[in-house]
């Protein structure tokens, strides 16, 4: 009787992620703490003020937002390697498709609202704007003129530069107290002068 040897496979130790993937994970875990954080806070200020019905509200709309937030931080995660355009073009992907889904989570809700009297409802006033047609822009141009595209430093989006900003208040605009709106403005102008210091763990160094 003869015995035949097989060669067992070598398992190779797994290649360690890159820094896009490390930061794009501490940018998704960042995000979930601060979300949860303040998604717990929301429920016990609705609940304390309007009792289970406040509660259902919040926790609706921290759901809807931690959703939001977590797909498209979860895209950017299984795509941080990727190229520039694979990264745009997934990026608009992701947006677009969650946009959707919350319009019709919101469209549905209003359509039986009456049914589902879970009152008071939470109320999206405003949000961040990430205007990325500057970005483009930029980079097109650069591209378009014969010049490499360095990712140091990059574009980084600022108040000041009109990368990031509150979106419009909509419909709510005329409700919205003028002194509110000027505190806003006011606190605007701080942070690009420097007066008012906005620090993060996940700011690039």
């Amino acid at each position: 009787m003869s015995v035949q040897s097989r060669h067992e496979g070598v398992v190779k130790p797994a290649a360690a992620p890159s820094i896009h993937v490390v930061r794009a994970r501490k940018l998704l875990l960042g995000g979930a703490i601060g979300g949860v954080s303040a998604a717990v806070l929301c429920l016990i200020g609705f609940g304390i003020g309007y009792g289970w019905s406040g509660v259902i509200s919040a926790a609706l709309a921290a759901a809807m937002v931690l959703f939001f937030y977590g797909v498209g931080q979860y895209v950017m995660v299984l795509f941080a390697d990727a190229g520039a355009r694979t990264l745009l073009s997934v990026a608009l992907c992701s947006y677009t498709a969650r946009v959707v889904v919350l319009g019709l989570a919101l469209l549905l809700y209003h359509k039986h609202a009456e049914s589902w009297p879970l009152l008071p409802t939470a109320v999206f006033l405003t949000t961040v704007v990430k205007n990325i047609t500057d970005a483009v822009q930029k980079a097109v141009v650069t591209g378009a003129g014969g010049q490499p595209l360095s990712p140091t430093p990059g574009y980084l989006g600022t108040l000041e530069n009109n990368g990031v900003q509150l979106a419009p208040y909509n419909q709510f605009d005329s409700k919205v107290d003028a002194g509110l709106k000027a505190e806003v403005e006011k606190l605007k102008a701080d942070i690009i002068a420097g007066t008012v210091k906005v620090e993060s763990a996940n700011a690039p160094k």
